[in-house]
């Protein structure tokens, strides 16, 4: 049986696609995704594109046919990778890679390399999908969740920066979310790509927690600009994390708090490794030597709780404003210790 069945409903009937040999299932395909589709109504699923049909039937058929189904989306692939003449350009060819993620066909992620390292399908002044066939592959390789070196995603964005910083983006939040935070706020910020920064945060808590992402963002905001920053914050606060914009201000007493912890520790280091000595002056009656010990100790503890006392006065003014970092939570809790310790 060479014809696919459709119900007067609508309903395609899954064991007439699974009759059909190799070659009738690639040519069904290859018509569907040139729109050239005879069997089933262009109206089964209203404003969808070709390739979606196939996508949506693809869960319901055998094993088998599954397969066969990839193979030739990889033969399709390798087509268009390999030969100059290929038929699949332009609309079939952006129908062909849409069905390629849609389904995962993971076989033709070396072809999509091969073809964006040699830019095959790159037009400098493309204007959509269609004519831009290599954003398509770039989108794919994403879908497909290859992860790829950061030198290659580089290359791909100073291509055109505008139209590619997004699929950028998601490549390198594969990669970590170091590179991909990085890359947000280290390109030239115009609106365009301001927008496409905003819109690329779901996506990367859909790869990471808010408690990984914010301490990375909250190093980049001193650079932003205001407008940018503000934005920044305000979607992150409605997923419930206050990122703080830290001047040099705040790190330098943030540094201090760890320095007087630091004396700290040192001056009870200073007092355990010298205690014995104060008592052997003391029961030899060497008053003067203990005295001495005794000084250094006092003017190291003098200088430790003064020091305490101006990391305190810093911290307090953050709470104030209603900071609330990770380094001033941080530098409570070591203060906090150092108290402790002093008693």
């Amino acid at each position: 049986m060479d014809k696919i069945r459709v119900s007067e409903t609508g309903e395609v009937d899954i064991k007439s696609i699974e009759s059909l040999s190799y070659d009738k299932l690639k040519q069904w395909i290859k018509c569907r995704l040139f729109s050239e589709d005879t069997q089933i109504p262009d109206n089964f699923r209203q404003d969808n594109a070709p390739y979606y049909i196939i996508y949506l039937l693809y869960p319901k058929f055998n094993r088998y046919v599954r397969e066969d189904i990839n193979r030739i989306v990889l033969e399709f692939i390798k087509d268009m990778a390999r030969n100059p003449n290929s038929i699949w350009k332009e609309e079939a060819g952006d129908q062909l890679l849409l069905l390629a993620q849609s389904i995962r066909s993971e076989e033709t992620i070396d072809f999509l390399l091969e073809m964006a390292e040699l830019r095959l399908f790159f037009v400098a002044d493309a204007s959509s999908s269609v004519e831009d066939l290599h954003y398509r592959i770039l989108q794919t390789l994403v879908a497909l969740e290859k992860r790829i070196n950061t030198a290659f995603w580089s290359e791909q964005f100073d291509l055109a920066p505008e139209r590619y910083a997004g699929v950028v983006f998601d490549g390198l939040v594969l990669v970590s979310p170091e590179q991909a935070v990085s890359f947000l706020f280290s390109v030239d910020s115009t609106e365009q790509i301001e927008e496409i920064i905003f819109s690329s945060f779901p996506y990367l808590l859909d790869e990471y927690s808010v408690a990984q992402i914010a301490p990375l963002i909250e190093e980049y905001l001193p650079k932003m600009k205001p407008n940018v920053r503000t934005a920044v914050q305000s979607f992150f606060a409605d997923e419930g994390c206050t990122l703080v914009y830290q001047s040099s201000k705040t790190k330098i007493d943030y540094e201090r708090v760890l320095e007087v912890f630091a004396n700290i520790h040192a001056v009870l280091k200073f007092l355990a490794e010298n205690w014995k000595d104060i008592q052997n002056f003391a029961d030899s009656h060497d008053y003067a030597k203990a005295n001495v010990i005794w000084e250094q100790i006092r003017l190291k503890l003098n200088d430790a709780t003064e020091a305490i006392k101006d990391a305190e006065a810093a911290l307090k003014f953050y709470r104030s404003q209603n900071i609330h970092t990770q380094s001033t939570k941080d530098a409570e809790d070591l203060l906090r210790k150092a108290r402790e310790q002093l008693k």
